[in-house]
């Protein structure tokens, strides 16, 4: 499980990218979406170089996993169910909204790590 929130981010931001980029006409043009859409990925991706406590990775998966969630039920929402040629604009938003979560779970990833340095086992391996 060691750097599992590293690849499994990274993996999600790929996806993310991936999907964005077939709606668009042409492809490239969805790119400008991706850091609206997939930004809170960049802060976790980053947050999950930093950290190697073990806890604090699990809490980033978890919050890659909520995110990705939140944005795969955004994306089915505005490119199938309710289709409209303006629906990408809600790209937009999709990280915004999700952030007041994201800043949780970053917030005790990074208490965690702060503990786990502070401990007298992380110093002595």
């Amino acid at each position: 499980m060691r750097r599992a929130a590293l690849t499994v981010t990274a993996l999600a931001f790929l996806a993310g990218t991936g999907l964005i980029c077939i709606q668009a006409k042409p492809a490239m043009a969805g790119l400008f979406f991706v850091p609206f859409a997939l930004g809170p990925l960049c802060i976790t991706l980053f947050l999950a170089i930093l950290f190697t406590d073990r806890r604090a990775e699990r809490v980033l998966l978890m919050s890659t996993a909520l995110y990705a969630a939140w944005f795969g039920y955004v994306y089915v929402d505005i490119f199938h169910w309710h289709a409209d040629p303006q629906s990408a604009i809600g790209l937009l938003f999709v990280g915004v909204y999700a952030l007041p979560v994201l800043l949780v779970f970053w917030i005790v990833a990074g208490r965690m790590q702060h503990t786990a340095n502070r401990s007298p086992a992380a110093r002595h391996p």
